[in-house]
């Protein structure tokens, strides 16, 4: 196991000077582990990697404090070459890897394990009020600030073994009261949230729980249009639990669209002639194109009008359907959808990058306005792949080089 050091026994103890003959690689990654001597041992020391494979050698150079060769097993070796094996790592025991706050005590805290666990509330001390998940995080809410949490047979899933005492210690320093502050903006179909309160550790709206050290922004999604709602907003923090009655009518319904696929790093020369925007119509209601443009540094200098590559194209995105956007020399061939370009060789300011929030702008009465914005950085991706975002904000790299522009995928 990851905890437990891995040890080789010989029949005579070993020469220190001959152990640069044995080496110990994790494979996966090619990371050169310690090794060490002890007596008639060779030692591989923890922590090792978890869940992986550990190839370890040992040249025939390894020799006794008498010179003599070692011998493995009952028989002396003779062999002249390496001698190679593996030995595989289970998994680690869960360990806390952040807790939120970190410099006072508090009443609420946030902890987040680097594997999954399973508690049991009544081995608790001190017992908390509630205890509650947040994503990844595990949240102790409390009456009145703690200074120290201890957890008893806490369950390591992954190892299914239980861990008899953790012990979660924050500063000893008294928290301040914060002063809540908090606005939100109301669409057709969601209610966002944007929280301030230096006291803060998290929020809660409804069935949507985050995580929001001092300040977040988060929404609540797939409401009714054109409905009322009454809402309890509860902001856990160092000293006790805010609740805010929140009262909102949504919008009447209107149309929606998301950017759901940018390829900024094809492989194919010339690369502007492969890059390309994809946008997905997830509403209900036809989008309609017209007066809209592309942008990638929300700095307006490289804003691109959209045209249809068919002259008489109609500029109308319906449900469930994608369009495709690329520069005026792309090499797609036929593309079996809404087929968009710029007025250059290049989209927006001389070509995409990966480091660059795409936007797509539309002009409605004379006014601009932002309909989407999607952030390629938040997705690793080799180059040839494609990011993609789903309805549900979801971000992935393409499953096929290249991507698949004109092909609405989900992100698993």
């Amino acid at each position: 196991m990851p905890e437990e050091s891995i040890t080789i026994g010989f029949n005579y103890e070993i020469n220190p000077d001959t152990v640069d003959g044995v080496s110990a690689i994790e494979s996966e990654n090619e990371t050169v582990l310690t090794v060490e001597s002890n007596e008639k041992n060779i030692l591989i020391p923890p922590p090792l990697p978890p869940e992986s494979t550990i190839i370890i050698s040992i040249e025939q150079s390894l020799k006794s404090t008498e010179n003599k060769p070692l011998m493995i097993g009952d028989e002396f070796s003779e062999k002249k070459e390496t001698l190679d094996f593996e030995i595989k790592t289970g998994p680690k025991l869960a360990e806390v890897i952040e807790t939120i706050p970190k410099d006072t005590k508090s009443a609420t805290i946030g902890v987040l394990f680097d594997n999954e666990i399973k508690i049991d509330f009544s081995k608790i001390n001190p017992q908390p009020k509630d205890l509650m998940q947040f994503d990844d995080w595990i949240v102790f809410s409390y009456e009145n600030p703690v200074s120290s949490i201890t957890l008893k047979d806490t369950l390591s899933v992954k190892r299914n073994v239980k861990i008899d005492e953790l012990v979660i210690n924050l500063a000893e320093t008294d928290p301040q009261m914060g002063e809540l502050e908090f606005n939100y903006t109301v669409g057709d179909n969601s209610i966002s949230i944007s929280i301030k309160d230096e006291s803060a550790v998290a929020a809660k709206l409804e069935a949507l729980s985050v995580i929001c050290p001092q300040s977040c922004s988060f929404s609540l999604k797939d409401l009714k249009p054109d409905t009322g709602y009454v809402f309890t907003l509860s902001v856990f923090t160092t000293t006790k639990i805010k609740k805010e009655l929140i009262s909102f009518k949504t919008e009447p319904e209107k149309p929606h669209i998301i950017i759901s696929e940018i390829m900024h790093s094809p492989l194919k020369e010339p690369e502007k002639s492969w890059e390309f925007v994809e946008i997905y119509n997830n509403g209900t209601m036809d989008f309609d194109l017209t007066d809209c443009f592309i942008d990638d540094k929300n700095d307006s200098k490289g804003k691109d009008p959209l045209d249809p590559v068919q002259i008489d194209a109609e500029m109308i995105l319906k449900p469930g359907e994608t369009a495709l956007i690329t520069g005026n020399e792309a090499s797609f061939g036929d593309i079996d959808t809404l087929w968009l370009i710029v007025d250059d060789t290049t989209i927006a300011d001389g070509g995409l990058t990966g480091s660059e929030t795409v936007q797509i702008i539309c002009e409605r009465e004379g006014v601009e306005i932002l309909e989407t914005q999607a952030n390629p950085t938040t997705v690793d991706t080799e180059k040839g792949y494609s990011v993609n975002f789903d309805s549900d904000g979801h971000g992935c790299s393409s499953e096929s080089e290249g991507g698949t522009p004109g092909k609405y995928s989900e992100c698993l």
